[in-house]
Formats: C-alpha cells, sequence, structure tokens
C-alpha cells in the first residue's frame, strides 16, 4: 500500500458517512406529526346585529298562572265563553279540567294564585280551589315535640309572635319513631306569605333551642303511571311503564 493510499484510509477513518447504509423507517408519532398540519383558529365573525337583551324578548310576553282542578268531578267554565270568565288578556282551558290564565302585570298573576281560593269560585261554582300554602322547614327540632298537643304547639309559635289561626298544617318530615334520633325537622304551612318570609330570615326558638328555619322546596311533579316529569297519572294519556323494565 502506497503512503497517498495510506493517509486516505487514515483520514476516512475519521470522517463520519454522512449518509447511513441502514436507514431507519421513522416511526408512527412522527408520522403522524409530519403529516399533521396545525390548522388555525377560525376567527368568529361578529354578528351584523347586537343580541337583544331580555327585557326586550320578554316584552310582549304576558304573564300567566296555571291553576289545577280535581281530578275527579265536573270541570269549571264548560259552558263559559273565554271572554265573560275574567278581565284577563287570554284564557285556555285543558282537557284534564285545568285552566291557565294571561294576565298582563307579573304582580296581578301572583296575587291570583296565591289567592285563587277567594275568587275561583267566584267565577264559576264548580272551580272550588284549595288555599295556598307557604311552607317553612324547622331543623333542630327535639323529637320529644309532640305535634298531637295542642299546648306544645302554642308555645312554641305564640312563643315567638306567630298568629296561631295563620298556622294551617304541621308535620314531621321523617316521623321520629321510626329513627333514633334525638332532633328532627318539622314542616310547619302558613296561610300568610308574609309571616312565613318573616320566618325564614329569622329564626324560632324552644325552650332556650335555637332553631334555624328556610324554605321549603318540593320537588317537580311526576307521574307514576309513565314516570315522565310535569303531569300526574289522573292526566296521563302514555302507556304505563315499569320503573323495573324501564
Amino acid at each position: 500500500m502506497s503512503e497517498e493510499q495510506r493517509l486516505k484510509k487514515i483520514i476516512a477513518s475519521h470522517i463520519p458517512s454522512t449518509i447511513d447504509p441502514n436507514p431507519k423507517s421513522p416511526t408512527f408519532a412522527e408520522k403522524l406529526t409530519q403529516n399533521t398540519r396545525i390548522q388555525p383558529m377560525p376567527t368568529r365573525t361578529p354578528h351584523p346585529l347586537p343580541e337583544p337583551p331580555n327585557r326586550a324578548i320578554n316584552m310582549f310576553k304576558r304573564e300567566n298562572i296555571l291553576i289545577r282542578t280535581k281530578i275527579e268531578g265536573e270541570k269549571p267554565f264548560q259552558k263559559e265563553n273565554a271572554e265573560n270568565i275574567a278581565e284577563v288578556s287570554s284564557v285556555s282551558r285543558y282537557e284534564s279540567g285545568d285552566v291557565r290564565f294571561y294576565i298582563k302585570d307579573r304582580a296581578q298573576a301572583r296575587w291570583l294564585l296565591e289567592n285563587r281560593h277567594q275568587w275561583t269560585h267566584l267565577a264559576d261554582t264548580l272551580f272550588i280551589t284549595s288555599q295556598a300554602l307557604f311552607p317553612v322547614l324547622i331543623h333542630s327540632v327535639p323529637t320529644q315535640f309532640d305535634i298531637a298537643d295542642k299546648s306544645l304547639i302554642r308555645e312554641l309559635f305564640q312563643g315567638n309572635e306567630i298568629p296561631m289561626d295563620t298556622l294551617m298544617k304541621l308535620n314531621w318530615v321523617i316521623d321520629p319513631c321510626n329513627e333514633e334520633k334525638a332532633h328532627g325537622s318539622l314542616i310547619a304551612y302558613f296561610s300568610d306569605k308574609e309571616i312565613s318570609n318573616n320566618i325564614i330570615r329569622g329564626h324560632l326558638a324552644y325552650k332556650r333551642l335555637h332553631l334555624q328555619t328556610v324554605s321549603f322546596h318540593t320537588g317537580p311533579i311526576q307521574c307514576f303511571n309513565c314516570l315522565k316529569v310535569g303531569h300526574i297519572a289522573g292526566s296521563c294519556k302514555n302507556r304505563p311503564m315499569c320503573i323495573m323494565s324501564g
């Protein structure tokens, strides 16, 4: 081997080759990043007209109240025209016997609903409705409190300066006889909304015990025939559904 060939061999051994004789195939992640292009976020073009406020949307909506009737018995307003029922914007009647009134003012609609027992029978003798009650949930009541004892009830409410004639109904949330607890919760139903709200904003005291009071909200109406929410079984027209089979 000549001196020139020996030098070329030494130089070639120190300089790495730029071409890999056994190139590796790219991985799936490398292929994915090569083929995936970053899409720019689309810019939302502004609507030519601004969204109207809720006040403008509700401007032409009428306040309405739905008064439910009893399942059994005759239906009211069967022989009356909608113009002769009441001084309201419009009236709609349902096959179940329920009547919906549309009123111009929200305050009037609320008053008609809360005092329905005072005027429905005047509009139609068959239209007899129950009095609106305003429930209050009373916590931390001793389970020894007997709701059948009128003297204890009088001591509880008259001691807090609450008129007894406004108390319509009183019952336990869960019967304390079935629960081994020292305290429970009562639901008191009042006929006066203002008294009910005053009790909720404050509290009650019973034998030096502080009883917390909150507003009581019932759950939505559910039909036990088709298990749907929004109507009762008496007016249900759907086929019965078993709760086990769905």
